[in-house]
């Protein structure tokens, strides 16, 4: 056996270290320790036959490769402790005396032959103080093991603990019985308990690939969290665009400088939506998207899209059909910003990929008990999709017919996350595509049911959208109090301006300690209050509130 294991570790590949070349030390000392053996058992029987001199020489053999054996074993385990803690404390070349010293002592010292019926075997002070050496270094094998314990694998703690007691047990056994001849059988189990646990090559390929999956999600990890973090710091300056370009839109009466912002306004929309879907990513692959159900109205759901996405097709002069069954629920029990962040993207993804022709909304579904499941079907009469490229489709990052799309705005990220959000809604999304003729993508998904009225005929709730931008004061509150904390001062200033018509009394903090000092003095009728700001953060700023 030991001479098999040998044979398949030297003729497999593996990666070199410092404990692998001495488990090849280990393995050819063995196989020379189990020759000596066999040959130490004939010549030790034959004593009348056998020279003297050559039966005192194979002994001497058989007893060196044992203390041999023992001590690349110790070193064996220290060097894979130094593996696993990078601890080099414990490399000495002092560990080596009790070797020499056993070399030394088998060599020259005398040794003597004891008759029994059972067999003959060797004893004498050299074999003693070879035996000695087997005790000390099994001792002290096991010390730094107990030392390093927690630092080493469980694996690995296992199999030097179990191979180690083996060890013990048979050196106690042939040094209590010594025509027991099984020495050499606990070297064997040793060797043959490192070969299936440490040296294996598929247990260091597997070993490996842990390493490298750890890796990667360690650097996907990180890749969310960094995609998290720069979504936020880019979304903040994109919100101030929005907001002062929106002063600019209720200021200005001048038509050119008008034209200029409501350019400004679809371009930065255009740039937020981008930056929203990075985010959303980094969410779902950091495992922090959640789908939160709340009681909404279903009418009220389908026109806030309708009206978004007929202005947009309204620019491109494509005709938007929208279709519901008038026997659907109208209060219904769901997530329905996740709902409507994938009708949106596939409606927007319609109209964007079609130049010429309409798109279609439908919406049916089927009532079952307490809940419905509602089947979007959205349709158009775009460019298409090629059959080898609908799998492609639901790849990040990567678009389809990048030539023939290559004037369309996009990042290629869209269907991906409607992929998971589905998902995480347990539905999928069906696509259905030919080339040059248009697509149609359907999903189902399941919503309990909260009001059974009926949403009848939900065209005649559809309104116009303007085609000129109109704002209207909603309130004034001249005697309200608002506190707006951010640390960018030109997000406080873009808050301000908004709500600069409604007469509100508004007073800034540019951090969480001054909203704390403020509020402490002053009382505020309501607080808005930034998230990532630096010293207190916004969730500390509202603890520290609460206790106030």
């Amino acid at each position: 056996m030991v001479i098999f294991i040998t044979i398949l570790y030297f003729s497999a590949k593996r990666k070199r270290s410092h404990a692998h070349s001495l488990f090849k030390l280990l393995s050819v000392t063995t196989i020379l320790n189990l020759i000596s053996d066999m040959v130490s058992v004939y010549t030790v029987n034959h004593l009348d036959t056998v020279p003297a001199e050559w039966n005192h020489l194979v002994h001497q053999m058989f007893i060196g490769t044992i203390v041999t054996i023992l001590f690349v074993v110790f070193i064996y385990t220290l060097a894979l402790i130094r593996e696993e803690t990078e601890d080099t404390d414990h490399i000495s070349q002092f560990w080596v005396i009790p070797l020499l010293i056993s070399f030394v002592a088998v060599i020259f010292w005398p040794m003597y032959y004891q008759r029994t019926p059972k067999g003959n075997y060797a004893y004498g002070p050299g074999v003693e103080i070879a035996y000695f050496s087997v005790v000390f270094y099994l001792a002290v094998s096991i010390m730094f093991i107990v030392k390093y314990w927690s630092q080493i694998n469980p694996k690995k703690r296992f199999v030097f603990v179990s191979a180690l007691c083996i060890e013990g047990v048979t050196s106690l056994i042939q040094k209590v019985i010594p025509t027991a001849l099984v020495t050499s059988f606990g070297f064997s189990m040793l060797i043959l308990a490192f070969y299936m646990t440490l040296e294996n090559p598929d247990v260091h390929l597997i070993e490996r690939l842990q390493e490298e999956k750890d890796r990667a999600n360690q650097a996907n990890k990180a890749k969310s969290m960094f995609l998290a973090s720069m979504s936020h710091e880019i979304r903040t300056p994109i919100n101030a665009i929005l907001g002062m370009n929106e002063m600019i839109l209720r200021e200005s009466k001048e038509r050119g400088v008008r034209q200029y912002a409501s350019d400004i306004k679809s371009a930065a929309q255009t740039l937020y939506s981008i930056i929203n879907d990075v985010l959303d990513l980094s969410k779902i692959e950091s495992g922090k998207m959640e789908i939160i159900p709340v009681r909404y109205e279903l009418s009220s759901f389908l026109h806030d899209i309708v009206n978004m996405i007929s202005f947009r097709a309204r620019e491109k002069k494509l005709d938007f059909f929208v279709e519901v069954s008038p026997e659907l629920p109208v209060g219904l029990y769901g997530d329905d910003i996740r709902l409507r962040q994938i009708l949106v993207n596939l409606l927007t993804n319609a109209v964007k990929y079609t130049q010429n022709g309409s798109v279609t909304l439908c919406v049916n579904g089927e009532v079952n008990d307490d809940s419905v499941f509602l089947e979007f079907v959205v349709k158009d009469t775009g460019m298409g999709i090629k059959k080898e490229n609908i799998d492609r489709l639901f790849s990040k990052f990567q678009r389809i017919d990048e030539i023939q799309n290559r004037k369309i705005e996009g990042t290629g990220l869209g269907m991906s996350i409607i992929r998971q959000l589905l998902q995480m809604m347990k539905s999928e999304l069906h696509v259905e595509s030919e080339y040059g003729e248009g697509s149609l993508f359907s999903f189902v998904v399941e919503q309990k049911i909260v009001k059974e009225e009926p949403i009848g005929d939900f065209n005649r709730r559809i309104q116009t959208v303007a085609d000129q931008y109109n704002y209207a004061i909603s309130f004034l509150a001249p005697e309200a109090r608002i506190l707006v904390v951010d640390d960018n001062a030109l997000n406080r200033k873009v808050f301000t301006n908004l709500l600069k018509q409604t007469k509100v009394q508004i007073t800034e903090a540019d951090g969480g300690q001054a909203c704390l000092d403020l509020i402490a003095k002053e009382h505020f009728d309501l607080i808005f209050l930034d998230h990532m700001m630096p010293e207190i953060d916004g969730i500390e700023t509202f603890r520290r509130m609460k206790v106030m």
